[in-house]
Order: structure tokens, then C-alpha cells, then sequence
């Protein structure tokens, strides 16, 4: 979900891997290095609530913002 964010979110004038390491940082910045390849949506092996909330976190940094606020 975080490479196919940044692929789609970030200039497409980024390089590719450029991106996936944007994301590899993430990834060690959210602590979700255990869950990186886990498949999202599967019943009774899906991520837990605190894993789906880092992830949806980590997709609105793939994108780089400039501002991002937690309310």
C-alpha cells in the first residue's frame, strides 16, 4: 500500500527508486518493519486496529507532504 501511494502520489518526475526508499524509511520511522508484507484485508490475518492506524499514517507520508496535521 505505501509503494503504491508514493508511485501515484509522488512527481512522476521522481525516480521510481527514489520513492521506494522514501518508503523503506517510513516504514523503519513507523516501527512497521514486522508488518511490511503482511496482506491487508484478510480475515483473521489482517493487520490489527494500531497496525491499520500506522498504515494509514505511512500512506499520507508516502505522498510527502508539506503539512500534515493530526487533529
Amino acid at each position: 500500500a505505501l509503494r503504491f501511494s508514493a508511485r501515484l502520489r509522488q512527481p512522476k518526475e521522481t525516480p521510481l527508486q527514489e520513492k521506494y526508499d522514501y518508503v523503506e524509511t517510513i516504514i523503519d520511522l513507523l516501527e512497521m518493519r514486522e508488518i511490511a508484507g503482511a496482506a491487508i484485508g484478510v480475515q483473521g490475518n489482517g493487520l490489527n486496529q494500531e497496525q491499520r492506524k500506522r498504515l494509514t499514517i505511512g500512506v499520507e507520508l508516502a505522498s510527502k507532504p508539506e503539512l500534515l496535521m493530526f487533529l
